[in-house]
């Protein structure tokens, strides 16, 4: 619903001032927010009690923010503070949820929600003010107040102010929680106080796709089919919550900025019909942000909002046993087959929805989930990085309590039923894998179809499955129980790298259980060399999908040693998670940041500590600050001296020639020159000369580094942003000196990485010594003698180890023995000139069963020779010319 007003002479000039208010978040009484809310009633208040708050993914709510909630739904709006993320203006949705008891932890998966009054134009609210708290029976209603300004994430991005043209406006919107609602009301009132233009409205909702699964009415969870555009929610992808953005209209505008802005990250985007507006005039629209059990729910409060006519429909999903079947999802379908909504059972396996009359001709249930198995309690919450205390206390517990949740997996799908008198939707029960390992130790679980997927499921009922796979699975330590259809399967075990793999068929049968007990012999290990992934994401990047604990679990199973908490623009501490996980023993955790400003290249810092009162934990805000940080230099000086500090550390050049810095800077191979010297900086410690399993891209740069005088780490990286993408299978072998993840310590790394001490690797271990002393990264006076081995288990096939100096091949090594010493063998370093030597290992063939998508390749650090013994390393190459 839009209104239209004109008020002649009101806004003469065009200033930021807009109405009086209150000039903070504080000035209404405070009121008991954290008891249960009556039937029949609503609340408002500003939060002066942490109990008050609740967790989840993607909380964030703070004491002075301020809070809306009536007996089903709670939802957080930012006072006026820094946010985290990448808005932190105040005044908008930051944290949404279900009604819990009180121990029961939260499930807060939106990270945050602003008007738009024109693409980008967000509101810079000045005051945040409570205007009915809701102790009169009748809506609670929050207002926030400011003008509107450009969305600094996208200047930033740009680092330009030209994009986004300053418009004079003041925006008011009223976030309004009825009694009884699932939805919250949002009016947002354009006060227009420049030149007349025609403004498009919207709202962005950034959501956790880790955890849910955008659903659109006509293409279900179908990324690729056509939506008819009427809503837009993500579900739980174990039916947490629902969480839903409608409009005041049949449906969002046929904008292109709706399916543009849909499709560049985790958001939900609602745009409207456009206003034109001259100066003096006022525009409301109105719209509702919904959190509900299910999408029908949701769905249906929406329809009756709009009095559209609707239709009963229940019934309940068992299995074929007669036993009902709870957390299952019902997807109500149209004549075309086309989703309409989704309703979930409860736990007595009833369920029920309202829908437009006679739109509605059958109904499915599903209960294959989305494949993915964590070694975590059943119910498991997530943890968030700037969840409340001890809300995140609560989700940590979950891991080894549990915590109650209806969800189910490996039920399949049922036949349709039509749309008439009591649906009964019949799934066939699961049957169970239970995997473990002889050591009782971490391993990733691979679960494939003997014979393919007997189900040709409908990509808009049930989203894909792990990479084809039927399921896949991430076991910490003790056993892994997986759910799966009745069938035949094949099952893979495997523990990265350094270890053996496991293979097995097993024939599962509905409510029986197959054990697979995995024996994975280490192949090799190097005494004080541990396995490292210096780059690697999770929930706190915008455009992960893997949460914390995921992560952990995944790199744990791949046999990674050293995590590297690299989340864009967040320093996020992990540690907390390990014990709860059972990964205290097997995996470290550096904390660390990928600051990402997309024009200068994303780079690495570690390791750092955690700054919980600063906004993202302490990071270089770049988005908010690259007008005072205009050279990469500028960056690097900021991120030494407020994140590093006294105690140094790290800076690492990420994916350099693919959005990283030397193509930024313009960096010429050819003729050794820097196009753009703003953009380039040699203040950094390491390079990526490995990425994703690809290395041909980076590591030339690296060795043209080298020989004009630049000294950085080499590393290799997975820089996951799945669950499991490349993990593993990209890493860095790194000399600390220690044997086990539990004697690692932050200034190790720094003397490891200061010392260049590294081997990057998609599986084969280089160990390179001289007298005996660990080789890579070292000066060293000619003449020396370059003992090698290259190390890997039978799976592996290493074809041939070369040497090079200054980047040309001079010598190899090509006869393969017995695993895991696949190659070994001796060179003598005697240049003429001061020189610097690389070893590289490579093989042909694929590295299956467990990455059959990867071959062998690891690189050494540069050893550099002073060939004359006068104490200092002259390159062979001129120094970079910085234009």
């Amino acid at each position: 619903m839009f209104t239209l007003l004109l008020l002649p002479g009101l806004l003469a000039c065009k200033d930021k001032g807009g109405p009086a208010g209150p000039s903070d978040s504080g000035t209404s009484p405070a009121i008991d927010l954290v008891s249960p809310v009556p039937a029949g009633q609503s609340r408002a208040g500003v939060v002066t009690d942490p109990a008050a708050l609740f967790g989840g993914i993607s909380a964030e709510g703070q004491p002075g923010d301020l809070l809306l909630k009536n007996d089903r739904v709670r939802f957080v709006i930012q006072g006026l503070r820094d946010g985290n993320y990448y808005v932190s203006e105040a005044g908008g949705v930051i944290d949404a949820d279900l009604v819990r008891g009180a121990a029961e932890p939260g499930r807060d998966l939106l990270d945050e929600h602003q008007p738009m009054a024109g693409i980008g134009r967000i509101c810079d609210a000045q005051t945040v003010t409570v205007v009915a708290d809701g102790l009169d029976g009748g809506p609670a209603i929050v207002r926030a107040e400011g003008p509107a300004v450009p969305l600094s994430l996208i200047l930033g991005a740009v680092e330009s102010d030209d994009l986004l043209p300053t418009s004079e406006m003041w925006l008011s919107t009223d976030y309004i929680l009825d009694p009884d609602a699932w939805l919250l009301r949002i009016e947002t009132t354009i006060t227009w106080q420049d030149d007349p233009l025609t403004v498009e409205p919207g709202d962005l909702a950034l959501v956790s796709y880790e955890v849910g699964t955008v659903w659109h009415p006509g293409a279900g969870f179908d990324e690729d089919a056509d939506a008819d555009g009427s809503f837009v929610a993500i579900l739980g992808d174990r039916q947490e919550l629902a969480l839903g953005l409608f409009p005041d209209a049949d449906g969002f505008s046929d904008s292109p900025l709706q399916s543009v802005l849909g499709e560049v990250g985790q958001a939900m985007v609602g745009m409207y019909e456009d206003l034109s507006l001259e100066e003096g005039q006022q525009a409301t629209f109105r719209r509702w942000l919904g959190v509900g059990p299910d999408i029908a729910t949701l769905s249906g409060a929406w329809w009756a909002q709009r009095g559209v006519g609707t239709q009963a429909l229940a019934g309940q999903v068992v299995d074929e046993t007669g036993a009902p079947v709870a957390g299952a999802r019902v997807h109500l379908r149209d004549a075309d087959g086309a989703p309409v909504t989704v309703a979930v059972s409860a736990e007595d396996g009833s369920w029920s929805a309202s829908v437009p009359t006679g739109l509605v001709v059958d109904g499915v249930a599903t209960g294959r989930g989305k494949g993915l198995h964590l070694d975590i309690a059943q119910g498991a919450a997530w943890s968030g990085p700037y969840a409340d205390a001890a809300a995140n206390g609560l989700a940590r517990d979950s891991l080894v309590a549990g915590a109650s949740l209806a969800s189910v997996e490996g039920y399949g799908l049922s036949a349709p039923v039509g749309a008439a008198g009591a649906m009964e939707l019949v799934l066939t029960r699961p049957g169970f894998l239970e995997v473990a390992t002889t050591d009782d130790g971490p391993a990733k679980v691979q679960v494939s179809f003997a014979a393919g997927d007997p189900v040709s499921a409908d990509p808009r009922l049930v989203p894909g499955r792990p990479g084809g796979l039927a399921a896949q699975g991430f076991l910490g330590q003790g056993s892994l129980s997986i759910p799966v259809e009745p069938g035949s399967y094949q099952v893979l075990v495997h523990r990265g790298v350094r270890h053996g793999t496991w293979t097995e068929t097993v024939e599962v049968a509905a409510g029986e259980t197959a054990r697979v007990t995995a024996d994975l012999p280490l192949a090799w290990s190097v005494p004080g060399v541990l396995a490292a992934d210096p780059h690697a994401h999770a929930s706190p990047s915008n455009d992960a999908s893997a949460t914390m604990e995921a992560r952990l679990l995944s790199l744990a199973a791949h046999g990674v040693q050293v995590h590297y908490g690299t989340d864009h623009d967040h320093v996020v501490d992990y540690r907390p998670l390990l014990a709860p996980l059972g990964l205290d023993g097997v995996l470290a955790s550096v904390v660390a940041d990928e600051v990402s400003p997309p024009m200068r290249g994303h780079f690495n810092v570690y390791p750092l500590e955690q700054a919980p009162d600063l906004p993202n934990g302490g990071s270089v805000r770049w988005w908010e600050e690259w007008r005072e940080l205009p050279t990469t230099g500028d960056l690097f000086t900021a991120i030494r001296s407020r994140m590093l500090g006294d105690a140094g550390g790290v800076i690492q050049s990420n994916h350099p020639t693919d959005s990283g810095m030397l193509s930024s800077a313009g960096y010429d191979l050819n003729d050794g020159t820097i196009a753009d010297g703003e953009r380039w900086s040699p203040d950094f410690d390491a390079i990526e000369v490995l990425n994703g399993g690809s290395h041909a891209d980076y590591f030339p740069y690296y060795l043209d580094m080298v020989s004009r005088g630049l000294t950085p780490a080499p590393v290799g990286v997975s820089d996951a942003h799945g669950a499991d993408s490349d993990v593993g299978q990209s890493l860095t072998f790194l000399h600390l000196g220690i044997d086990e993840p539990t004697a690692f310590t932050p200034d190790l790394l720094r003397t490891a990485m200061a010392a260049r001490a590294t081997v990057a690797s998609t599986g084969p271990m280089i160990l390179a010594t001289i007298g005996g002393q660990w080789a890579p990264g070292r000066d060293v006076t000619g003449p020396q003698t370059l003992d090698v081995q290259v190390l890997a288990p039978d799976w592996i096939v290493v074809d041939r180890v070369t040497l090079l100096r200054d980047g040309e091949i001079v010598a190899e090594l090509e006869d393969r023995g017995k695993a895991p010493t696949q190659l070994a063998g001796s060179f003598e370093l005697a240049p003429e000139a001061d020189a610097s030597y690389v070893l590289v290992a490579e093989g042909t063939q694929a590295m299956s069963p467990a990455y059959p998508g990867q071959t062998p390749w690891a690189a050494t650090a540069a050893i550099r020779v002073d060939a004359d013994g006068d104490g200092q390393w002259t390159p062979p190459l001129p120094a970079l010319v910085v234009e």
